[in-house]
């Protein structure tokens, strides 16, 4: 379970903005909650606060008796690679990458291994089966979010935030997308920020409204709900929400006067109640260390650049540079040396730190910032005496 305990995000400039301002709430183990709110609410702010990509100004983020908000840059690199997983708007594959390579990237960061068949089953489960040698430009929109979906899958986190998943979607791939999610959640602790308030209550175990950086309310499903016109000889139950047929309407009218009013009506439960506070279980968080290996970063490096040659070649060349450079400044280092141009004299000693090579007037001019017995030092090119 995840707990927020009075989180402010504030970002500072001329005029500071308070995305997040005390907010506090405590999300569950698995299910589906719904962050909803008109744009500069904070949704976003909110959900990139849980993933680790932002910190925030003031307040803590507990998962399982685990303080997030003061883990190191590397511990959240570790969080997020094992704990959460991220479905973006827009999709972010890997274009260069089949499905197949987009979706092994999560093992291979965790440095784990995997084969065709775990693949298939993936694909299988967002329904996605036989498109694995696809590239992301040979997919529909749909098609695309769900190889997000699985490459999120692919980790097994326990958390999986998604950022308005049905932004780009028509009506119909929002439907196919949002179940696939509903079905996912069973297991797992989804977050979804949406503007659609209807998809929330439609979808949703839980709702967080919010608006200015706070959370006007926050609500879960009710499992007693029942939107059912019940009538009894001594009560009535009318529908928490809808209205009643005409016969259903004559029939309660009816009920009232032979009774003389003494029939008792009741109101179903509302389909959605406010959270109360929660007390979180004592479940410890296990940071699982994990470092893509050399050979898999290696790997991604060559399966870019055979795909994009001319970044292949700007990246030899600044090497080739950079070792010519590099052999330059061993060579130079090495030895006292007086050069005296026509009309100029160039004077160098000590240990070379650096060499920045620029033509003036067809005359080379090298300055070199060198270090010497007492201290720092310049060379300069200098007016010889005549």
């Amino acid at each position: 379970m995840i707990k927020i305990d009075n989180v402010s995000r504030v970002y500072d400039g001329e005029t500071p903005v308070r995305a997040l301002d005390n907010v506090n709430f405590t999300l569950p183990e698995k299910g589906m909650v719904f962050v909803v709110g008109k744009s500069g609410s904070g949704k976003s702010t909110l959900l990139n606060v849980l993933a680790g990509f932002d910190k925030p100004t003031d307040g803590s983020i507990v998962f399982n008796n685990k303080k997030i908000s003061d883990f190191s840059n590397y511990e959240l690199d570790c969080y997020r690679n094992s704990t959460i997983g991220f479905v973006f708007q827009d999709y972010c594959l890997i274009e260069s990458f089949t499905a197949y390579q987009n979706i092994r990237m999560s093992f291979d960061y965790k440095n784990e291994k995997t084969n065709k068949k775990v693949l298939d089953e993936i694909l299988d489960s967002v329904g996605m089966k036989g498109y694995g040698k696809r590239y992301p430009k040979q997919l529909s929109a749909g098609q695309k979010q769900r190889i997000a979906i699985a490459r999120c899958l692919a980790k097994n986190p326990k958390v999986i935030l998604a950022d308005e998943p049905t932004g780009n979607l028509d009506s119909r791939t929002t439907v196919q997308i949002l179940n696939l999610l509903k079905e996912i959640s069973k297991d797992r602790l989804i977050v979804v920020v949406s503007h659609n308030k209807n998809d929330a209550y439609k979808y949703g175990d839980r709702i967080i409204e919010m608006s200015n950086g706070k959370i006007v309310s926050y609500k879960h499903r009710n499992e007693d709900f029942v939107n059912e016109y019940i009538s009894n000889d001594d009560e009535i139950m009318l529908p928490a929400k809808g209205r009643l047929s005409n016969e259903q309407l004559e029939e309660v009218n009816s009920k009232i006067k032979s009774s003389k009013g003494k029939i008792k009506l009741t109101r179903g439960l509302d389909e959605f109640l406010d959270v109360k506070s929660e007390d979180i279980p004592n479940n410890d968080y296990q940071n699982t260390k994990t470092k893509m290996g050399v050979l898999n970063l290696l790997k991604y490096s060559w399966l870019y650049f055979k795909n994009h040659i001319l970044s292949f070649m700007l990246v030899v060349l600044i090497i080739v540079c950079l070792i010519v450079t590099l052999s330059l400044s061993i060579q130079f280092s090495t030895f006292y040396m007086l050069f005296t141009i026509p009309g100029y004299s160039f004077l160098q000693f000590g240990i070379l730190r650096k060499i920045d090579f620029c033509i003036v007037s067809c005359i080379i001019r090298i300055d070199i910032d060198c270090q010497g017995g007492h201290g720092y030092g310049r060379t300069h090119l200098t007016r010889s005496p005549q």
